[in-house]
């Protein structure tokens, strides 16, 4: 089996549980993982001789638009998921530039890290979902977004650490 359909079972899966049990933050966050992922299949070079030897430009774009999503994500949103993952993906987006400063980077290592960092963005998802429906037993409640406010406007805390 190849490294791509595992991967787009293991996003499959994933994606399964998140719409089912996740609140809107997670909802969003799959949907921009599931577009990133579909767009850098897209994008990168269908040349295989020439995959991964320079820039992929079309990827490069596609992940700093993921970046910038994924950070107002973590703007908005009332979870610290979204956090983790626009720093793991502001990795992925160094390695474009490294590969930019360093062309010599060997092709099968930019491609490797490129591909690694997919696997704890969507599993950091799934655990904001599974945390979201642990809020909802234990508060009965579980804010969204940011300002979220209670009756009279007022924005109620919950106890607790959130993800």
């Amino acid at each position: 089996m190849s490294a791509q359909l595992i991967y787009w079972i293991f996003l499959l899966a994933c994606s399964a549980y998140v719409l089912w049990k996740g609140g809107p933050p997670e909802r969003l966050g799959i949907a921009i993982a599931i577009a990133a992922s579909f767009l850098s299949a897209i994008t990168v070079s269908h040349d295989l001789s020439v995959r991964y030897r320079h820039v992929e430009t079309g990827l490069f774009t596609v992940d700093l638009v993921t970046l910038a999503a994924f950070a107002i994500l973590a703007l908005r949103s009332d979870r610290f998921w979204p956090l983790w993952i626009t720093g793991i993906h502001l990795v992925g987006v160094a390695t474009h530039t490294a590969k930019l400063l360093t062309p010599e980077v060997v092709p099968r290592v930019y491609s490797w890290i490129q591909g690694l960092w997919a696997y704890p963005i969507v599993l950091l998802i799934v655990i904001g979902a599974w945390r979201h429906q642990e809020r909802l037993r234990r508060f009965g409640a579980d804010n969204s977004w940011t300002g979220s406010s209670g009756s009279g406007g007022r924005r109620r805390r919950r106890p607790g650490p959130e993800t």
